[in-house]
């Protein structure tokens, strides 16, 4: 496969025909998310400017979220309600 295959196939921009609406919900909800949980925000594991996490604990399980690779940044993601693997 080649990189145009591997472009065309992982925009969600041009695959998802209302993506932009669920950019904006996501967006919503990362913001709330941000104002009401505890969370540790933007610590760095790494020296480039893109090498932050976010991190909301929980007293069950611990809950990891990374951004949207090549689309977006953490900005755009909240806290899973279930364990995702990055």
């Amino acid at each position: 496969m080649d990189t145009a295959f591997y472009s065309r196939e992982y925009n969600n921009r041009e695959l998802v025909p209302d993506n932009a609406r669920w950019v904006d919900r996501w967006l919503q909800d990362s913001e709330r998310a941000r104002a009401t949980m505890t969370s540790h925000l933007n610590l760095r594991y790494g020296d480039s400017a893109g090498e932050t996490i976010d991190i909301f604990p929980s007293r069950k399980e611990r809950f990891y979220k990374c951004g949207w690779l090549g689309e977006n940044t953490k900005r755009g993601t909240q806290p899973a309600t279930h364990p995702v693997p990055c």
